[in-house]
């Protein structure tokens, strides 16, 4: 487990395309393909709007088809996705999804908050969104739930999504508006990811969210799920989330455990979507297009926030520690 840690700054992270060290003692290792000058220099530079002048209402995310350089899609918290065509001397906009009457936005924390294409997006036209909503599921009929969804795109029309396509993949009842995480993306095993966080706001005080459990709901983790039901995959365990649209990858590193943190624990009520645990609100991640390396903002408590290289099985300390705390 890599940890960066930073108080109370704002970061701009420019991702290595260098090895990154495995030591645990943070120690950074130099970038040789960027290079800075000595001085700022004073005047000669300035900000070009990379869209126009289109304006968005409380944009969260942006992601591309893969192949693809022409389009842009903006996730507006709110609820809706909208496609950007770059290709015109004036980017214009369309709305490719709305859903606002399927979002429950009412907390700045809540929402529409993430996109991710499925890799055979070109032939399959899938897309998954990850969502807060006030659901039904087998755990709490009409209460607040973080959904994974997926959707395809019109064949007639490649600017708009299918609303009646809609297939849920995750419905996990949360009882909280804050801390939803809610980042998504395919990593380069072709795997879908998603972030969810530790099921509500708290101090750094253990007796929240007691002994880290993997054997509860899918919180305080980042999850790594087969929507492909691939031949090797196993079928996760039952839970009131698993919608049994997915499987769970062989390798996944809490497949068969029986002890937890020195907790015996039952291989048949683990989590065994979990691929690393310990955060209190993943917010977003990303996957390094060389190293393939997940990169993984952390939002602190108070006063320390995390950039964490993401390793499967780790433990990422919280409610047990954060920042500068080993």
């Amino acid at each position: 487990m890599i940890k960066f840690q930073f108080s109370l700054v704002v970061i701009v992270l420019v991702m290595l395309a260098a090895p990154v060290s495995s030591q645990v003692g943070m120690s950074r290792v130099p970038n040789t393909t960027i290079q800075m000058p000595a001085e700022m220099p004073v005047s000669g530079f300035g900000l070009v709007p990379a869209l126009g002048s289109l304006r968005f209402e409380e944009p969260v995310a942006i992601a591309f088809p893969p192949g693809e350089v022409g389009r842009v899609f903006v996730v507006e918290r709110r609820g809706r996705i909208l496609v950007v065509d770059r290709t015109e001397p004036e980017p214009s906009a369309s709305v490719f999804l709305d859903i606002r009457n399927e979002v429950n936005s009412s907390w700045i924390e809540s929402g529409l908050l993430g996109l991710a294409f499925h890799p055979d997006y070109a032939t399959n036209g899938y897309f998954y969104v990850f969502r807060t909503s006030t659901e039904s599921s087998a755990a709490s009929p009409g209460y607040r739930h973080n959904v994974v969804v997926r959707y395809s795109v019109s064949v007639a029309d490649p600017n708009a999504a299918l609303l009646e396509s809609k297939e849920y993949i995750v419905k996990q009842l949360d009882v909280s508006p804050e801390h939803n995480g809610g980042d998504i993306h395919f990593g380069p095993d072709g795997y879908l990811y998603f972030s969810i966080g530790d099921n509500g706001p708290g101090p750094v005080d253990a007796s929240d969210h007691p002994h880290q459990p993997i054997d509860g709901g899918m919180f305080g983790g980042v999850f790594r799920i087969d929507v492909d039901l691939r031949p090797d995959s196993v079928a996760p365990n039952p839970h009131h989330a698993v919608t049994g649209n997915y499987a769970i990858p062989p390798d996944n590193p809490f497949i068969g455990v029986t002890e937890h943190h020195g907790v015996a624990v039952d291989p048949g009520e683990v989590r065994t979507e979990f691929y690393a645990y310990g955060f209190r609100n993943p917010w977003r991640f990303s996957f390094h297009p060389v190293t393939g390396a997940l990169y993984l903002g952390d939002v602190g408590n108070a006063a320390w926030e995390e950039i964490n290289i993401v390793e499967p099985g780790e433990n990422y300390g919280w409610p047990y520690i954060e920042g500068l705390t080993e």
